[in-house]
């Protein structure tokens, strides 16, 4: 069965989730895969007791949303996007037709953070559908 994964990065939140509505729109899945990638090493190299706190309470926050939403749990593994996508892309557990993912996030340290290159659509079986998410600052 053809699964699109739905790769959050940043943006976790199930409303005005552009990803998600791609996906949702999708002819070429017929399940979702919701997945988020932690790399507990960063984080916690590069982040405050505070903003973890903060991310985990909006995981589960997703997880129960989406849950409710679409009767699927939020899967959460831990490492390097790369390395999750190589291994997901080779195993022959999942199907994988599509990742959907915003082309590039801000990161929590601030950063730019792209598409790493192992996730761009070099293989037939997975295309990555782009879509930019705009963020409008309000000076104080």
């Amino acid at each position: 069965m053809n699964t699109g994964v739905i790769w959050f990065r940043n943006a976790l939140r199930l409303n005005d989730n552009r990803v998600l509505v791609e996906c949702l729109n999708s002819t070429n899945s017929q399940t979702i895969l919701p997945l988020y990638i932690l790399d507990k090493n960063d984080l916690e190299q590069n982040n405050n007791e505070n903003r973890i706190k903060f991310l985990y309470e909006s995981l589960i926050d997703l997880d129960a949303n989406f849950k409710n939403k679409f009767g699927s749990n939020l899967i959460v593994l831990n490492g390097k996007s790369e390395e999750v996508f190589r291994k997901l892309l080779g195993s022959d557990l999942i199907d994988i037709s599509e990742i959907f993912c915003f082309a590039a996030e801000v990161g929590l340290s601030g950063e730019i953070r792209p598409v790493p290159k192992t996730v761009e659509p070099n293989r037939k079986v997975c295309k990555t559908a782009y879509s930019w998410h705009y963020i409008q600052f309000s000076p104080l």
